[in-house]
């Protein structure tokens, strides 16, 4: 498909309006340790969902513009129940067979905040923990990005997939 000398452009739709600055700041992270290479062009934009017609309608069109365009598609998990085999059902009806390989779903176990408190474990939401022992707002979100270690990072399960289906495409 995609030799990593050629632009490849990766729109991520994300449910969360503090997540597209978020998003932003992770990818410009990764980028500069070399674990996405820096001529990936990536694009954040928020999407209504739960997934829809209308989500997968915009990621459809997006990779059909070019064969070097990706799609990851991001959710939230918590308060969803069986919510990730509902979005891979959607978008498995509305996309084309030979599609399917560029548009990716990623869900977290329970929401995004799990990035920023990878190594706690325990009963709370990720959110719930950062709001009591942090004193943490939603619109604080982007701020924490930057202070995530970069071991936590590399070792969070939806960060290691999301690096290697980018890796899996370039050598394609």
């Amino acid at each position: 498909m995609a030799s990593e000398k050629e632009k490849i452009e990766i729109l991520i739709l994300t449910e969360d309006s503090y997540g597209v600055p978020f998003w932003e700041k992770i990818t410009k992270i990764l980028k500069n340790y070399s674990l996405i290479p820096k001529h990936v062009k990536i694009t954040v934009k928020r999407q209504d969902f739960p997934c829809n017609s209308k989500t997968t309608k915009i990621a459809k069109t997006f990779v059909s513009v070019s064969e070097k365009n990706f799609c990851f598609l991001i959710f939230d998990g918590d308060g969803q129940k069986n919510h990730k085999e509902s979005i891979e059902k959607e978008k498995f009806n509305i996309l084309a067979l030979e599609k399917r390989k560029r548009v990716h779903i990623l869900v977290f176990e329970t929401e995004i905040e799990e990035l920023i408190i990878h190594s706690k474990k325990g009963r709370f939401k990720p959110s719930e923990y950062l709001k009591t022992h942090r004193n943490y707002d939603k619109k604080d979100l982007t701020r924490y990005a930057e202070k995530i270690r970069l071991e936590d990072l590399k070792n969070h399960y939806l960060i290691q997939e999301f690096i290697q289906k980018i890796n899996e495409y370039l050598v394609n």
